[in-house]
């Protein structure tokens, strides 16, 4: 009986071990300027990915996504070319002559698996 005990414990820990051991396979980061206290109305997604088969449905799914929640959004995609390189004070401008309020970036860094 201890020994059936003593092995269940042993199991257990090793279990409670393999998973603290992995991490979040996203990690989050957001900055909001504390003194700027106006809504956002519509906001362009910008995903950073290497490739276009990533971005193009990952684009879609987020503006429908913030769509269905009641937030205006417009894909990157819609007026970018994403073969050509663009400065950030060209984006900026388009973003502004669409009315968009902020833009949402996101930036893939890689899988890593436990």
């Amino acid at each position: 009986m201890k020994t059936n005990h003593l092995l269940l414990s042993i199991l257990l820990l090793a279990g409670i071990v393999l998973i603290s051991s992995c991490e979040a396979p996203v990690n989050l980061t957001s900055w909001k300027n504390p003194q700027n206290n106006s809504q956002i109305s519509k906001v362009v997604v910008m995903p950073l990915f290497e490739k276009l088969e990533y971005m193009k449905p990952f684009e879609a799914s987020m503006v429908s996504y913030f769509n269905d929640q009641g937030l205006k959004s417009i894909g990157s995609l819609s007026f970018l070319n994403p073969n050509v390189k663009v400065s950030i004070d060209v984006i900026k401008q388009k973003c502004d002559s669409l009315g968009a309020d902020g833009i949402l970036v996101f930036l893939y860094q890689g899988t890593d698996k436990c």
